[in-house]
C-alpha cells in the first residue's frame, strides 16, 4: 500500500525527523496542511529533534512550517537550531515574520542571529524591532518598487524586471508598484496586473489608484478608521475581521452604523510585503453579515467576490454571536496564560487553574448573554473541551507581550469583560482579577517572566 496516498497514512513528524529525509518532510507538509495539525506535531518534538529538523529540511519547507504555526512554537525551533541554521531560516523569512519571531527570542539569541545575517538584512530587521509591536511601523517592510508618475506602463514593467531580482522576497513579487513624485510624495499605487494588461505607452498616472489612505507609524485602529472617512459613501461596507468585540464599536463611532458590517476571520496568514498578505496552510474562511441579520446586496456582493477568489465564505444571520464565540475563547486563553505565566497545557491539567479558565470564559458568556447575544448557557464548557485539544505549549500573544515588556491587550479582553459586567450588573470576579493583577503591565514596562 502506498503510505503517501493520503493524510491517514502520512507518517508522524517524529518519524520523518528520525529518517532525516527532506522529501518525506515535504510530503508530510502536503498531507498535514492545517496549522493545528502542524502545531500539535511540532510541539511534541524534543529539542534535539527540532535541531535535526532545522538542519536537514529544505529551507523553503522549514519556512512554510514556521509560517503556519504560532510565534512561540516557531521561535522554539529557532532556539533549538544550531546558529548557522537559525540565521539561514530567519534570512529566508519575510521581514514581518522574521521580526515577529525574533521578538520571541531572548536578547542574546536574537543578537547572535542578527549578527550572522548580511548587514543590510540585519539593519532592516533591527528597524522593525525598534518600533512598538502594536504600531503600524512594526509591520512595514523596507523595500518597495517605485516609479515616477510620468513613466509609461512599459517603462514601469522594465523597472520591475530590472529591480525585482535584486529585492528580497518581501517585495520582489511587485504586487503593487508605488507611484512617487520627485519630492518623495506618494501619488498613488498601481497593481502589476493592471500594468501588464495596459497598452505599453499608457501613462501610469492614468492607471494608478490615488485613493490611498496612510497612517503614521504609531497610529492605531481608530486613526486608521478615521482615515477611511473620505472613502465611505451611501453603499459602502466596511468590515473588520480583527479579534475582539470592541472593533465594530470603533468603526461605528468613526464611520457611522450604516457603513459597518460585522466579520469573523478564520485564517493563518502573514504580511509578505506592502499590499500583500501571504496565506499559509489551507484554512481560509470569512464569515460576515449585517448586524440586524438581514440579507443585503452588499453582503451578497462581498460573498460573490470571495467565492470568485476561491475563499471559503458565508453570510451569517447572527454575526454578533459568532464574534462573541471567538471572543470567549480569546479572553480565556489570553487572560489565563498571561496572568498565570504558563501555556495552556499546565493550566488545563491543574484542577484549580482549569476551574479558573472555565470561570473566565463562563463570565464572558454571561456578559454576552446579558447583552442579548445568543450564546448557549454551557458554551464555556464547550470551549474548555476545545482547549483540551490544543498543543500543550500553546500560549497567547498577550503572554508573549508580557514577557517582552510590551503593552498588553488587557483593556480589550478581560478588562472589557470586567467593564461590561460592571455596567450590566453581571459579576466578573475572575476577569476583574486578571485585569487587576496585570494592571501594572498594561502599558508595557519591564519584561515579566
Amino acid at each position: 500500500m502506498d503510505t503517501k496516498s493520503g493524510p491517514l497514512h502520512a507518517p508522524e513528524l517524529a518519524d520523518v525527523v528520525a529518517a532525516a529525509d527532506p522529501d518525506a518532510l515535504a510530503d508530510w507538509l502536503h498531507h498535514r496542511a492545517l496549522p493545528a495539525d502542524r502545531s500539535h506535531a511540532l510541539a511534541r518534538l524534543p529539542r534535539a529533534a527540532l535541531r535535526a529538523l532545522a538542519g536537514f529540511a529544505a529551507t523553503d519547507d522549514t519556512v512554510e512550517l514556521l509560517d503556519s504555526v504560532d510565534d512561540e512554537l516557531a521561535a522554539r525551533l529557532l532556539r533549538a537550531a544550531v546558529p548557522a541554521d537559525s540565521v539561514r531560516l530567519v534570512d529566508a523569512l519575510d521581514s514581518d515574520r522574521g521580526a515577529d519571531l525574533l521578538r520571541e527570542l531572548d536578547e542574546d539569541t536574537r543578537d547572535r542571529i542578527l549578527t550572522g545575517l548580511p548587514a543590510e538584512r540585519a539593519a532592516a530587521l533591527r528597524a522593525l524591532l525598534s518600533w512598538p509591536v502594536d504600531s503600524a511601523a512594526a509591520h512595514m517592510v523596507p523595500e518597495t518598487l517605485t516609479v515616477s508618475p510620468g513613466a509609461t506602463a512599459a517603462e514601469a514593467i522594465d523597472t520591475v524586471r530590472t529591480r525585482a531580482s535584486d529585492l528580497r522576497t518581501d517585495a520582489r513579487t511587485g504586487a503593487y508598484i508605488f507611484i512617487v513624485e520627485s519630492d518623495g510624495r506618494l501619488a498613488g499605487v498601481v497593481g502589476f496586473r493592471d500594468l501588464v494588461l495596459a497598452a505599453p505607452a499608457t501613462p501610469v498616472a492614468t492607471l494608478m489608484d490615488t485613493q490611498v489612505r496612510t497612517v503614521a507609524a504609531l497610529d492605531d485602529a481608530e486613526d486608521a478608521a478615521r482615515a477611511l472617512r473620505p472613502l465611505v459613501g451611501p453603499g459602502t461596507a466596511v468590515v473588520s475581521f480583527q479579534n475582539g468585540v470592541g472593533k465594530d464599536e470603533v468603526l461605528t463611532r468613526e464611520l457611522g452604523a450604516a457603513a459597518v458590517m460585522g466579520g469573523v476571520c478564520y485564517i493563518a496568514a502573514v504580511i509578505g510585503e506592502p499590499g500583500e498578505i501571504v496565506h499559509t496552510g489551507t484554512m481560509q474562511k470569512l464569515v460576515f453579515g449585517e448586524f440586524d441579520g438581514r440579507s443585503s446586496p452588499r453582503a451578497e456582493a462581498l460573498l460573490a467576490a470571495c467565492r470568485r477568489a476561491g475563499i471559503d465564505a458565508q453570510i451569517s444571520d447572527d454575526i454578533r454571536r459568532l464574534t462573541w464565540e471567538k471572543f470567549v475563547f480569546l479572553v480565556g486563553l489570553s487572560g489565563t496564560t498571561t496572568a498565570i505565566r504558563q501555556p495552556i497545557g499546565p493550566i488545563r491539567s491543574n484542577p484549580d487553574t482549569r476551574a479558573f479558565l472555565r470561570d473566565v470564559m463562563a463570565e464572558t458568556v454571561a456578559v454576552g448573554r446579558a447583552q442579548g447575544i445568543a450564546l448557549p448557557a454551557h458554551f464555556a464548557e464547550d470551549r474548555l473541551r476545545f482547549c483540551d485539544g490544543l498543543p500543550e505549549t500553546m500560549t497567547s500573544s498577550m503572554h508573549g507581550d508580557l514577557k517582552r515588556g510590551k503593552p498588553l491587550e488587557l483593556a480589550w479582553l478581560s478588562g472589557a469583560v470586567a467593564a461590561m459586567g460592571a455596567r450590566l450588573g453581571v459579576p466578573t470576579p475572575a476577569n476583574r482579577a486578571i485585569r487587576d493583577l496585570l494592571a501594572l503591565y498594561a502599558q508595557g514596562g519591564p519584561a515579566a517572566t
